[in-house]
């Protein structure tokens, strides 16, 4: 493989060309290599944290190789990205003077180059989660490093946790080593302790160069739409810096949209060459962007995240950062992964600063202001937390694990994430209802394609399995995104256009039947070409129906744009595609965000009940009608959440008990539809005063009742539909029930209804269900004369108190002394009143004045 001048860690770090020359002292990692070693010796595992730039990708592993403790043993260094692995491979063979495949070689999907003599062995990150599934004890394997580890994908994860439970249960002598340039080393120490392995840690401080960091003025606050405002720190990197530039985007999309405007801006000069740098990139036009340029001339590098770690590119002095990046997240309600711009985060935007300081001393040119970067979150969520992990769930069943609760996480997967995927592999027939692996889950881990996938491969007519394959293939490998991304909806258009002849020299189409041809091999299938046959439409939608069951969609407006999804959700068409008028659809590509259908195909439904037979279930259903606020029941045929037929259902085939379930989930979801009356809010503030000073009473607060409603208001339902049969029930009695016989004989006596005055009728009494005052009562102040002091309720706790009231009913005076009144503020009142109120009695003695009418005799 020939070399082009690419390397991760450049040659002027490192002065030897076989694994036992001296190191060069000046290189930042090069004074951390003995402590590394002394601690592997020991038989530790090890975290390392190097500041970008230090050599750790290079020199850790070539010094490693020699040591005594390894005793003829390889070492294993898993890369997140296949670019890093081969660029890697190739730079320290080339330092050993090798050809890749001797002592270092690398493993990454469709590609290997390891031979016997291979000792160091770089490896995409998944590929050792396989090795460990096929042989747990990794037999003369010595070492396995993690690079760049803080990028925290799924794969690292899933195969460090299950590396620990080897190293803890069958290899004890293996080395584990996890590198970094961002991961705080303490917490991931404490994390990998928890296996009872010693653990050392090891720093490097400092960079090979100095990088200076320019951010935007304070004057000068980042828009929203950013994408304008590169151009010119470009120009500024350029004319700042004698080098070349690299510039960090989002995604392709953006480096498109740039490139053009660069081109534009750099029309005069053309010893200024733009390059794109990207994952779905053809390998020649990769090497073009980090290969050197010749002799006077420049390069500015549009990137995505792709070159923010274990990747040096040739010449670089600057970089340009835009400050934003994209995610994948997942949606488990709709199982949707939908690709979202976002704010980097301050460790991603120190990896990307370190790009500029491997060569000489550089510059970093952020669009962002200083007092920005405190704002920026200190790391990326790992993927663990915002990913689809139905291929986690499989691999972990592969294990023999059930509930991932039973291994260590360093960051443990969200119970809804991992719940969603079981569902998902269950509906799939790849795991059991009780999560163990099935036959199918044990043919669909050994294809290389996802859990989704490989269950359409399996399901698939033997007639189709080859075009299934095909079909597999083309979306494993990105081309139905990449066919999103040119406008036209329909699939078919896309599918077959992939077919012709033309597209057969482009490496993604190389790409492609590489994982074609893997497909077939692993299904048993002949490997002749019958791929280029791309079938007709509807075996395309009745597999891509296999493929996406919660995505098979019917069409809900009149226009043709609007479109009900199997999994719940709503979809919609642009309104110029050619699909509009399709009853039915298979989507393939949905934006996440909008419910905007990307990538679709038509189909029909009697093709559709052919493949999904079992999915279509005829049911009886209960639901909530809020306007009539009343019960009702149908029958109805369905596709998931799709109505296909829908007719009310016979009085006398409802079920009691789903009725009642309906109402009370209704009642839930609303409390407000649940109105008693006044006699019986009276009694609820009654008993809940008096939890507040006695126990036994509690359990009858506003949001209890509501959670509890299936226990104290289910047995008193009976056939009840609607509400105002509802409001008919006996609350009272119904609540005595639930408080007990002696609980509301002391209620009665403890917190009474009502108050009886010396004359005259019982009045109610008014609790405040809170006791932040207390009871209260409105009466005549004629009807308590004579009456020496207030009752004392709950037991002598609480007196009562008394609103006084004028002939007119009107609040005189508020109290719970009664004594104290008669004695003092009486006698101001009484004089106030006999001006008012003449004919009404107002004695001076009112402890020896018969209580009852005011009106005098």
């Amino acid at each position: 493989m020939a070399c082009v001048g690419v390397h991760t860690e450049c040659d002027a770090m490192i002065e030897r060309t076989s694994c036992d020359t001296t190191w060069n002292a000046s290189l930042p990692i090069a004074a951390q290599l003995p402590e590394i070693d002394a601690a592997l010796t020991r038989g530790d595992n090890v975290v390392l944290q190097a500041d970008p730039g230090a050599g750790k990708s290079t020199a850790v592993p070539s010094y490693l190789l020699s040591r005594d403790w390894l005793a003829g043993q390889k070492i294993l260094m898993l890369e997140p990205r296949r670019l890093a692995v081969k660029s890697l491979a190739t730079y320290l063979a080339r330092c050993h003077q090798q050809p890749v495949g001797q002592s270092i070689g690398y493993q990454v999907r469709h590609e290997r180059r390891i031979s016997q003599a291979t000792r160091l062995e770089i490896l995409t990150e998944g590929i050792l989660t396989r090795r460990l599934q096929s042989d747990p004890e990794l037999a003369g394997i010595g070492l396995v490093i993690f690079d760049e580890f803080h990028e925290r994908s799924l794969h690292a994860d899933l195969a460090l946790t299950l590396l620990l439970e080897v190293q803890s249960a069958l290899r004890p002598d293996l080395r584990i080593l996890v590198m970094s340039a961002t991961l705080a080393a303490e917490p991931m120490a404490q994390w990998l302790g928890a296996y009872q392995q010693p653990v050392s840690i090891s720093q490097a401080s400092g960079r090979q160069f100095p990088v200076t960091t320019h951010y935007l003025s304070s004057s000068q606050p980042p828009h929203s739409d950013w994408l304008p405002q590169v151009p010119a720190l470009i120009r500024r990197a350029l004319t700042e810096s004698d080098g070349d530039v690299l510039v960090f985007l989002p995604g392709e999309g953006a480096i498109h949209r740039l490139t053009g405007r660069l081109n534009q801006m750099l029309a005069d000069e053309p010893h200024i060459r733009v390059r794109a740098l990207y994952g779905r990139l053809p390998p020649a036009e990769q090497s073009a962007a980090i290969a050197p340029c010749p002799a006077g001339e420049r390069k500015v590098v549009l990137a995505t995240n792709i070159a923010e770690t274990s990747l040096t590119i040739e010449g670089i002095t600057a970089v340009v950062d835009s400050g934003w990046q994209k995610q994948m997240l997942y949606d488990p309600n709709t199982g949707l992964d939908h690709l979202q711009t976002q704010r980097l985060s301050q460790a991603s935007a120190e990896q990307r600063r370190g790009r500029a300081g491997r060569l000489q001393a550089g510059h970093c040119y952020r669009l962002w202001r200083e007092a920005d970067q405190a704002r920026l979150s200190a790391s990326d969520a790992p993927e663990i937390q915002r990913v689809d992990l139905s291929r986690l769930c499989l691999e972990l069943a592969q294990w023999g694990v059930v509930d991932p609760a039973e291994l260590h996480w360093l960051t443990p997967p969200p119970a809804g994430h991992f719940a969603a995927a079981q569902r998902h592999l269950q509906d799939w027939d790849l795991l059991d209802t009780k999560g163990a692996m099935t036959e199918w889950g044990q043919k669909a881990l050994k294809l290389p394609v996802s859990p989704r996938l490989a269950a359409m491969l399996l399901r698939a007519p033997a007639s189709q399995q080859a075009l299934a394959a095909s079909l597999a293939a083309f979306l494993t490998e990105g081309l139905a995104a990449q066919s999103a991304n040119r406008g036209d909806v329909d699939f078919l258009t896309h599918w077959t256009g992939w077919h012709q002849s033309e597209m057969a020299g482009h490496p993604a189409h190389r790409r492609w039947q590489k994982t074609t041809m893997a497909l077939r091999s692993a299904l048993g299938l002949s490997r002749q070409a019958s791929s280029d046959d791309p079938g007709d439409r509807e075996a395309l939608s009745v597999l891509l129906a296999l493929a996406y069951p919660e995505r098979v969609a019917r069409r809900m407006t009149p226009d043709g744009t609007g479109y009900q999804l199997a999994q719940g959700g709503r979809a919609s068409l642009p309104e110029n595609a050619p699909l509009r008028n399709a009853e039915w659809l298979v989507a393939a590509e949905i934006a996440g965000e909008s419910g905007r259908m990307r990538l679709a195909v038509s189909v029909t439904e009697s093709a559709l009940r052919a493949v999904l037979d079992e999915d279509f279930r005829t049911r009886t259903v209960y639901r909530f009608d809020a306007g009539a606020e009343r019960v009702r029941a149908y029958e109805e045929e369905r596709l998931g959440a799709i109505v296909l037929r829908q007719q009310p259902l016979a009085q006398a085939h409802w079920s009691v008990e789903k009725c009642q379930a309906c109402l009370l989930q209704a009642l839930q979801k609303q409390p407000d539809l649940l109105r008693w009356p006044d006699k019986a809010q009276a009694w609820l503030d009654r008993v809940r005063w008096l939890s507040h000073y006695r126990d036994g009473f509690a359990g009858f607060e506003a949001e209890t009742l509501m959670q509890t409603l299936d226990q104290w208001l289910a047995p008193f339902l009976g056939d009840t539909k609607d509400l105002k049969s509802l409001a008919r029930l006996d609350w009272v009695s119904i609540w005595q029930t639930q408080l007990g016989y002696d609980a509301s004989r002391q209620l009665a006596a403890l917190a009474p209804p009502v108050f009886e005055p010396p004359a005259g009728r019982a009045v109610p009494i008014g609790y405040d269900p809170s006791a932040q005052s207390p009871p209260t009562v409105s009466v005549p102040l004629q009807a308590l004369f004579g009456m020496r002091e207030a009752p004392r309720l709950a037991g002598g706790q609480v007196a009562l108190r008394f609103e006084l009231l004028s002939p007119a009913r009107r609040p005189i005076q508020v109290t719970s002394d009664l004594a104290g009144f008669w004695q003092s503020s009486y006698h101001e009142v009484a004089k106030d009143m006999r001006g008012r109120y003449p004919k009404h009695r107002w004695p001076e003695d009112p402890m020896q004045a018969l209580p009852g009418r005011s009106v005098k005799h």
